[in-house]
């Protein structure tokens, strides 16, 4: 039985390969925990298709000497075995015969570190007669981490630095290109989030949600012809998303097609019925377009989807004050407000007023 990787694109990952690998991903944690640099939050790591291959069968011998230099030296050196006895075990669960989608990742290596920590501190101890030299090497191996964890840090310090950096170190991948792209759509960069869309692309042609999102690029852009073509482009691959057919109603809004948007954002419910933000906006078209009932039921439907739902609760309130029924709407209000909906104090007042006059008739 295989799974597509989630560490090289096209890849499938079987438990004969996935076993293989971890030779190498091993020897790669090994090479970090020594030398911390060239860090990935999302590697492009090819998987082995056999023990034979030469960094394969490598990466084997070396990870075999270390553990039976362990075995081996074991009375004598019993804290230094014991940091890579726990290294190995805490790195079974996933570095063995079981496939995980991703191969590797750096989180992976915090608990067997403390082994590897102990292990190595350990050895430096006893290959130093003196302990005031072993106290100079490791200090100014304390001071060389600082400065490189410094450094990574800097790169960790928000979302953007981080998915750029990890683009140029694996500039093959789609993954890294959708999210970079997801990132600059949410901060509003349209531009430069289609341009890493294009990466992706190119990378993962049958991806939905990379048309989907360039569509959406599009979209505030205002080159809505392009939008189009996307949403037609990630249907083609996914026909029963309906993210899909909302963000196309949303296009087609913009262009002033009602009774076209109108069709996709219920073809959106009618493939989602618990698609909270369709039946919001395809209720807010409603009111606008005076079928009031037709509104009254999105919103009421939004109600029972998400009791909390502030937005509903107001927009309710506004097409129930186009019913004359002013206590409903006053009353939908007042939860909008409390639900933390910034109801005007003006509206507020009007329905008060309203509802006091309908009461005395």
């Amino acid at each position: 039985m295989t799974t597509p990787s989630g560490s090289h694109d096209h890849d499938t990952i079987s438990a004969y390969k996935y076993f293989i690998t971890q030779f190498r991903v091993i020897t790669t944690y090994i090479r970090l925990l020594f030398i911390p640099v060239g860090q990935n939050l999302d590697y492009d790591f090819v998987l082995s298709h056999s023990f034979f291959d030469s960094k394969v069968f490598l990466s084997f011998l070396i990870l075999a000497a270390v553990f039976l230099l362990a075995v081996v030296n074991f009375k004598r050196t019993k804290l230094i075995a014991f940091g890579v006895f726990w290294f190995f075990l805490t790195l079974l669960v996933e570095s063995s015969i079981i496939p995980i989608h991703n191969v590797i990742f750096e989180h992976r290596m915090y608990l067997p570190s403390i082994g590897f920590s102990m292990a190595v501190c350990a050895l430096g101890y006893r290959l130093m007669r003196y302990e005031k030299n072993f106290h100079i090497v490791m200090t100014g191996i304390v001071i060389i981490f600082g400065m490189l964890t410094f450094m990574r840090n800097n790169v960790w310090k928000d979302e953007l630095t981080l998915w750029k950096d990890t683009a140029q170190k694996s500039p093959f991948k789609a993954r890294v290109h959708i999210n970079l792209g997801d990132l600059y759509l949410n901060r509003g960069q349209y531009k430069l989030s289609v341009e890493e869309y294009d990466k992706a692309e190119m990378l993962k042609p049958d991806e939905a949600h990379i048309y989907i999102n360039r569509g959406i690029a599009y979209k505030n852009l205002g080159q809505y012809n392009f939008a189009l073509q996307e949403f037609a482009q990630a249907f083609e691959i996914d026909p029963s998303n309906p993210f899909i057919f909302y963000n196309r109603g949303n296009v087609r809004l913009l262009m002033g097609n009602e009774d076209q948007a109108l069709a996709d954002y219920n073809h959106a419910t009618d493939l989602d019925p618990s698609y909270v933000t369709a039946y919001i906006t395809k209720g807010s078209l409603y009111g606008q377009q005076k079928r009031y009932d037709l509104a009254m039921n999105a919103f009421n439907r939004v109600i029972e989807l998400d009791s909390n739902n502030a937005l509903a609760f107001y927009y309710r309130s506004l097409i129930y004050k186009e019913l004359r029924d002013y206590k409903k709407a006053l009353e939908d209000a007042l939860r909008a407000r409390t639900l933390g909906y910034v109801v005007p104090d003006g509206y507020l007042l009007m329905l008060n007023q309203l509802a006091a006059r309908e009461d005395r008739f």
